[in-house]
């Protein structure tokens, strides 16, 4: 999963958006390192009963992880 993001400094703060869809808040990881921010996140499939078979499945599942450098 790729995602791309904004970072922009509209007065002295920096804000940095992306879009993570069907990831839930508490799987998202936001750390700062130096000048180093690292977002992670993680889709995990969702449970289909046995008894369920897939014509399609278009949604991807998985880990993703991004690193962006700071503006100083």
């Amino acid at each position: 999963m790729t995602s791309p993001w904004t970072c922009l400094r509209p007065t002295n703060d920096l804000v940095v958006s992306t879009a993570l869809p069907g990831v839930k808040p508490e799987d998202v990881e936001i750390t700062v390192t130096g000048d180093i921010l690292c977002i992670a996140a993680e889709s995990k499939a969702e449970a289909v009963t046995q008894t369920a078979s897939f014509y399609q499945q278009e949604r991807r599942y998985g880990s993703y992880g991004r690193s962006l450098i700071l503006p100083v």
